[in-house]
């Protein structure tokens, strides 16, 4: 409601909330990794018969209690451009949430232009994307993008899609996904009618023979596809796919905000050791 062709509209959010008690430095003036508290919280919207930029920016203002409203901290993004265009956007959209929203674009603070101006590595390739700088620097992570099934923005706005519209965010089912659920079942019957048991009484097992009761020919068949258990009805499978979209597109945004966080602590031990270093 209230959009048009190219209008962007969000739907989800990751946010780590990252805090140190008494300004995270111990009593010698060093960073204390023990005084830093992370906590994750994130929303998606998944109910296609609501608006998501009211329940987004409930959700989203939720995370910011009254210490906040004072403008304390900065608000780490990447890229910051997009996230301002979509804050902005809310906020004209919802000029109730206007001020809180503001009040978050005002704090916002790019850790990409570090990366593009004044940080450099070979293995960047002479990019500043998160998923060339976060494997590089942090090699723990150098494969955690491959290993996700949504990979980048325009696989989450399709998944995204498949969630909230379409078959697999409705009860209803396709007459081609019944066709191909009948068929498989077809398939699994025509397995079972083609095996034959023989009752080796003088042996200490039985036995399970597999005959082409057309071709009467012998064949091999492995265990595991006789026993194989029968597809769920297409509602069930269409409700699994569902849920491994929704999982897909929370780790997915859950790892480019916990990327920001290791990248900004790495910068900082960077500077941190480039003082001290000044220093001696």
């Amino acid at each position: 409601v209230g959009t048009g062709p190219y209008d962007h509209v969000p739907f989800q959010f990751s946010l780590h909330k990252l805090t140190e008690g008494d300004d995270g430095v111990g009593d010698d003036g060093v960073d204390d990794p023990s005084r830093i508290k992370l906590v994750h919280s994130e929303y998606l919207h998944t109910d296609k018969s609501t608006d998501p930029h009211e329940t987004l920016a409930q959700a989203l203002l939720q995370q910011f209690d009254e210490d906040d409203a004072k403008n304390n901290g900065s608000i780490i993004v990447y890229h910051a451009a997009f996230e301002r265009r979509m804050l902005q956007q809310l906020a004209e959209r919802l000029p109730h949430h206007s001020e809180r929203l503001n009040n978050l674009i005002d704090r916002l603070w790019d850790l990409e232009p570090i990366f593009s101006k004044h940080y450099r590595h070979h293995a960047f390739l002479g990019r500043s994307s998160i998923k060339k700088v976060l494997p590089t620097l942090v090699p723990h992570y150098s494969m955690a993008y491959d290993n996700l099934d949504v990979q980048d923005g325009m696989q989450a706005q399709m998944a995204w899609l498949e969630i909230v519209g379409g078959s697999e965010g409705t009860e209803e089912v396709t007459e081609r996904e019944q066709g191909e659920h009948l068929r498989t079942l077809q398939q699994m019957a025509e397995i079972n009618t083609k095996i034959v048991y023989i009752d080796r009484r003088n042996s200490e097992s039985s036995v399970a023979e597999k005959i082409d009761l057309e071709s009467a020919d012998t064949e091999t068949v492995e265990r595991n596809d006789i026993d194989k258990p029968l597809p769920p009805p297409p509602q069930q499978q269409q409700q699994q796919r569902r849920r491994n979209k929704i999982r897909s597109l929370l780790s997915y945004c859950e790892l480019d905000t916990i990327a920001m966080v290791h990248l900004y602590l790495h910068v900082r031990d960077v500077m941190d050791n480039h003082r001290t270093t000044c220093v001696k």
